[in-house]
């Protein structure tokens, strides 16, 4: 089932698979659509996406690379989130983001198979973080030209995936200095917290936010702050979400784990959405 937002062309679309509920497909069609009607006609740079709902990665059809190589990869690759998307220009150019529905966290999934709908809205929310992450970064001319002709895949070969990595670290607004700055801030003094460390990797949720690819506890070197290319992209997207007032439950925990990050993702919603996510959010006060 296809259904879509915005009567205009470019629209924002949403398949829908057998087997996901109806209330999973009203939780991700309400946060995008809630999305919107905070942000407006500067939701642009989202339109001519299409959002794929299903209960378990393998039931994913589409021509497009990123569905092929998710429907194999997904669980793999995407463990701990609730969705996942890639920049269109690994993607033949087509704008996709996969929303998976099924409850698997033990024991939660004993008890039902489908995610809540408030953790689904953020896992929507993150999924747009990581398009608006990517689409307003400022990208390198010549390393674009070195990835124009490549598409996800398992048959990328080894300079392929030198291109695709290099590319990757230089395009983001999460990829940036005023960002890379805010983010060694909180993950040093992560670090720093030996009691707090230890509690923030061992969590499901808060593990995948503790910048895994590197040694935190030591400090974070200038070539470290670029092997942790995935980790600033990760809690980019999920400030993003919890910006637009999205919680799964970890919020507040992760914001006061990340302050001085997040306070960089409301400034870039900001200046490129001219949404003031401080307003109406009160109880953020804690930050301040």
């Amino acid at each position: 089932m296809t259904e879509k937002i915005r009567g205009n062309t470019p629209s924002i679309y949403f398949r829908y698979y057998n087997g996901t509920s109806q209330d999973s497909r009203n939780a991700v069609k309400d946060a995008v659509t809630d999305f919107y009607r905070k942000v407006g006609e500067n939701i642009s740079f989202l339109l001519g996406t299409t959002i794929f709902v299903a209960d378990e990665y393998g039931d994913i059809e589409g021509k497009a690379p990123l569905s092929s190589y998710i429907k194999k990869h997904g669980d793999t690759d995407n463990p701990y989130t609730h969705g996942c998307t890639i920049f269109p220009e690994l993607n033949a150019g087509k704008k996709e983001i996969i929303i998976k529905t099924e409850e698997y966290q033990f024991p939660y999934n004993l008890f039902r198979k489908s995610l809540k709908p408030e953790t689904i809205k953020q896992g929507v929310l993150h999924e747009i973080g990581h398009q608006f992450d990517n689409y307003f970064g400022t990208k390198n001319k010549r390393m674009l030209n070195r990835i124009k002709n490549i598409q996800i895949s398992d048959n990328l070969t080894k300079m392929e995936k030198a291109h695709v990595e290099e590319y990757s670290r230089h395009k983001d607004l999460s990829d940036s200095k005023e960002f890379k700055e805010a983010w060694k801030k909180d993950v040093e003094a992560l670090g720093k917290d030996k009691k707090k460390y230890e509690k923030f990797k061992s969590g499901w949720t808060t593990s995948y936010y503790s910048a895994q690819e590197i040694d935190i506890t030591d400090g974070v070197s200038n070539e470290e702050i670029e092997q942790a290319d995935k980790a600033r992209s990760e809690i980019f997207a999920q400030l993003f979400g919890y910006a637009f007032g999205r919680d799964d439950g970890y919020r507040k925990e992760i914001i006061q784990t990340y302050p001085n990050t997040y306070k960089m993702v409301l400034t870039y919603i900001n200046k490129y959405l001219g949404v003031d996510c401080n307003i109406g959010h009160a109880q953020l006060s804690f930050l301040y």
